[in-house]
C-alpha cells in the first residue's frame, strides 16, 4: 500500500518541478523579448529596475547588458548633440522614480550616473526607438563592454 502513495507523490513533484522550470524559462523570454532589437549576441542581461506597472501597463524598465564580441552594434549611431534629446524623458523618469520611493532613490541615482558614464564614452553609441506608446533607448559602449537598455510605456 504504500509503494502506491508514493508512486503517486513522484510525478507530483516531477510536475511541481516542470512547472517552475517553465515559469522560469518565460520570464527569461521576457527580458530577451526586451532587448530583441539588438543586433549582435547578448553574453549577459538582467533587469536593473523595473517600476511599477501603472494604468494600462505604464512602466520604467532598464536592463544592463554585455556582448560576447564588444563592438559597434548594427543601427546605433555615435553620440551626438542630437541623442541628448532622446536621453532626457528618460533620465527625468528615473528622477521621478527616485522622488516618489525614497527608499530607492540612492540606487537610481547610481543607476542613472552609470548611465551617464556609458553615454559619455567617447565610444558611446545609442539607438533609440519608438513604437506603439513605447519607447526604448539603448546605450552602449564598446570600450566598457557596458550597455542599457531603457524602456519606458506611458
Amino acid at each position: 500500500m504504500m509503494n502506491k502513495t508514493e508512486n503517486k507523490s513522484i510525478p507530483n513533484w516531477l510536475l511541481a518541478g516542470l512547472l517552475i522550470a517553465l515559469l522560469l524559462l518565460l520570464s527569461s523570454c521576457g527580458v530577451k523579448s526586451d532587448l530583441r532589437d539588438i543586433s549582435a549576441d547578448i553574453s549577459t542581461h538582467n533587469i536593473l529596475f523595473k517600476s511599477e506597472r501603472g494604468f494600462g501597463n505604464d512602466r520604467l524598465d532598464i536592463y544592463a547588458f554585455s556582448l560576447k564580441k564588444p563592438g559597434d552594434i548594427s543601427g546605433f549611431h555615435k553620440m551626438s548633440d542630437e541623442s541628448a534629446q532622446f536621453f532626457w524623458d528618460f533620465l527625468v523618469m528615473i528622477d521621478i522614480e527616485a522622488i516618489n520611493d525614497p527608499s530607492q532613490a540612492s540606487a537610481l541615482m547610481a543607476l542613472k550616473a552609470d548611465i551617464n558614464r556609458v553615454r559619455h564614452q567617447e565610444d558611446g553609441q545609442y539607438l533609440y526607438i519608438e513604437l506603439n506608446n513605447t519607447s526604448k533607448l539603448y546605450v552602449y559602449s564598446p570600450a566598457l563592454n557596458t550597455g542599457y537598455c531603457l524602456i519606458l510605456v506611458i
